[in-house]
């Protein structure tokens, strides 16, 4: 969830991708071929080496995964944390990494968000890619963020199985949003 605390006149956006609708939109073949992978996501820093955030966590998760709630196909992967396939070097996986990222910015596959001060808006990380937009130089934009943990992913296939969070303590944990929209919590854990 992400809620609008102060956004600029114009610009700011944020544009949401389906991942499920980009699986669909491959070849029969390139979707068997990724079906077998896995990919090497790197977090905690950013990785275009313009600076270092610190410390870096990597995670392998299949390319391809299936969603807990509907079965259907989703593409996982993206440009701010991918950056290989398991088993291949970085110079191997650069050129299908960068076709599947130009996937997720088609129009088609997306659209683009104009936030007001005080919009909320809500998504699955499964299976929407979310990107802000840069093009409000000399503006402010302050947005607050709750992430609920939802499902996990097995190691052994691309299904995905629920974790120990019921419905009703996922809406107690999304309850805490009120508290944290006001700006009263800094924290989401304390909004328990």
């Amino acid at each position: 969830m992400l809620y609008a605390v102060e956004v600029p006149e114009a610009g700011g956006d944020t544009l949401f991708s389906s991942s499920v609708a980009a699986y669909s939109g491959l070849s029969p073949g390139l979707k068997r071929t990724l079906e077998s992978l896995r990919a090497v996501h790197q977090f905690g820093a950013f990785r275009r080496g313009e600076f270092d955030a610190g410390p870096t966590v990597e995670a392998t998760h299949p390319v391809i995964i299936r969603l807990p709630e509907s079965g259907k196909r989703a593409l996982y992967v993206g440009a701010n944390a991918t950056i290989q396939f398991e088993g291949w070097t970085r110079e191997e996986s650069r050129g299908l990494l960068q076709y599947l990222f130009c996937l997720a910015p088609r129009p088609e596959f997306g659209c683009r968000y104009r936030w007001q001060k005080g919009s909320l808006a809500i998504w699955d990380n499964f299976q929407v890619l979310h990107y802000a937009t840069n093009d409000y130089a000399g503006h402010r934009r302050s947005m607050q963020r709750l992430t609920v943990e939802m499902s996990v992913f097995s190691e052994d296939t691309c299904d995905e199985h629920r974790s120990e969070s019921s419905a009703a303590s996922i809406l107690e944990r999304v309850s805490a949003v009120q508290s944290i929209t006001r700006g009263h919590v800094k924290n989401p854990s304390e909004a328990r």
